[in-house]
């Protein structure tokens, strides 16, 4: 149940943004293994847990509608009255009778409907119910995941033998007549958003909502985080600043549209990038081979141009990604030679510093609708460093897809195969960089950025201290292959130092 918490968390945020509520009262006794930690969600308010108050906005989640409606009414009867904030009914299951009667007699009324992409507990997404935007923008984004249940996108809201194929659980937003909630970011006043994403792991507490127009199109996003994301969603502010500033992106990143800041939560609305996820690999060896070779391509030159418009803008509010080395960083490792090739890494990617994303993985990227162009989403670790960061946090990110960290950095830098491809990547873009180095210095530089990338959290999967360590170990283990064999620069059978 821990990643229902950190994933309802963002719900409890939303409560708050949404209206004035005083606090949040939590109602999941029905959930099996509830092991929720409401006190882990404060959003800079005070969260209630015991007894629930007319002005505190309410969650309550249930394994069925019976099970949910019972809960609604016993909250509103705690409580001596319906609540005056926002209230949130989860539940697995299809049925919403029950909850919609409680809802009448107790004078809620629903201002949005949504399905459940995952168990009401772990809501993933949220669909709305009811606009056809809503489950068109669905069956697009699934077409990589389902393949052909995806034609049935358009009409899962209203066949539920179709639906399931798509959705697990239902969610509705009740509150009083009167009471006005306030979208952060929404495109209009009073609407509701068409999709809910609901983070999770490092990232609890957070939010984001799509906004689609008529057309179906997602138009923009907003992310609603409490105070413990407060300086993830203010990094993104900076890095989109900074962007709007640059030349020659050619729209392959977000637009910065509005921001907001309360004492209990903030939000960041920007434009939603058009086209297709790229989460999903080509079925079949053939198509996988040759749409990870397009890919890679496209993702080459867009870190190529994105560090070229960094030469001409302004990056002094922006956070270094060095930041995240130790004081010494010969305490990271046991061999001292290699402890000083990243020390002279860093000086040389101190020569030409630029904005780097910072977080290069497929779940950031979407491919434009004409193919030959990619978007990169999701700014918040953006930081000022060399782009072989982002380059190396790609190639390794697509290397590992599910395999332990140490033969996935293998198979990216040692001689032949796969380190050959990424030797020839790096030379590629150090050039167009016009930054001719001899092997030495290349050397350094990539160890330099992998140690970066191990303690900065680069690949999502590197956000925990083991895997930290497992990072690091692996570099020591390429850095003895090199030692051994010589690196995709140059075949080396002596030490590091030169004379």
């Amino acid at each position: 149940m821990t990643r229902h918490t950190d994933r309802l968390a963002g719900v409890a945020v939303l409560s708050t943004a949404l209206s004035d509520a005083s606090g949040v009262h939590v109602r999941a006794d029905a959930v099996r293994g509830n092991d929720l930690r409401p006190d882990q969600w404060a959003a800079g308010r005070e969260l209630i847990v015991d007894r629930p108050r007319p002005d505190a906005a309410v969650i309550v989640v249930a394994d069925g509608a019976a099970s949910a409606a019972a809960q609604l009414e016993a909250v509103c009867a705690e409580a001596g009255e319906a609540p005056h904030g926002p209230v949130w009914v989860l539940w697995r299951g299809w049925r919403a009778a029950a909850v919609r009667r409680v809802a009448d007699r107790t004078g809620l009324v629903v201002h949005a409907s949504f399905r459940c992409t995952d168990s009401p507990s772990s809501p993933v997404h949220l669909v709305r119910e009811g606009p056809r935007q809503a489950i068109r923008w669905l069956g697009a984004s699934a077409r990589e995941r389902w393949g052909w249940r995806s034609r049935f996108g358009s009409i899962a809201n209203q066949l539920p033998g179709v639906g399931r194929y798509f959705f697990e659980g239902r969610a509705v937003l009740l509150g009083r007549p009167d009471t006005t909630l306030r979208w952060p970011g929404g495109v209009a006043t009073g609407s509701a958003p068409a999709v809910l994403h609901l983070a999770g792991g490092p990232t609890s507490g957070r939010v984001v909502l799509t906004w689609a127009d008529a057309s179906g199109e997602p138009t923009v996003h907003t992310k609603v985080a409490g105070p413990a994301q407060a300086d993830d969603l203010r990094a993104e502010f900076r890095a989109l600043t900074v962007l709007a500033t640059m030349g020659g992106l050619d729209g392959s990143v977000p637009r910065l549209a509005q921001w907001q800041e309360t004492p209990g939560w903030l939000a960041i609305t920007q434009t939603h990038l058009p086209g297709h996820a790229v989460h999903a690999r080509a079925i079949g060896p053939r198509g996988r081979a040759a749409a990870g070779q397009n890919l890679e391509d496209l993702v080459d030159r867009w870190v190529r141009d994105l560090a070229l418009a960094s030469r001409s803008v302004a990056l002094g509010e922006i956070p270094t990604t060095d930041q995240a080395l130790p004081v010494d960083v010969a305490s990271a490792f046991r061999d001292p030679g290699l402890s000083a090739a990243v020390l002279r890494g860093l000086v040389v990617s101190k020569e030409r510093p630029g904005l780097v994303h910072g977080d290069l993985w497929r779940g950031n990227v979407v491919r434009a609708p004409d193919g030959a162009s990619i978007g990169v989403m999701d700014w918040e670790s953006g930081r000022v460093g060399h782009a072989l960061f982002d380059l190396l946090t790609w190639v390794v990110t697509e290397l590992s897809d599910d395999v332990a960290v140490g033969p996935a950095v293998a198979r990216a830098l040692t001689r032949g195969g796969d380190g050959a491809v990424t030797a020839r990547r790096v030379r590629t873009l150090l050039s167009a960089l016009d930054q001719e180095l001899e092997p030495d210095d290349v050397e350094a530089l990539v160890l330099a950025q992998l140690v970066l990338i191990a303690l900065e959290g680069g690949p999502a999967a590197a956000t925990t201290e083991t895997r930290r360590r497992e990072w690091l170990a692996a570099v020591e283990h390429l850095w003895q292959s090199w030692l051994r064999d010589g690196s995709p620069w140059r075949p080396r059978t002596d030490g590091w130092v030169r004379s």
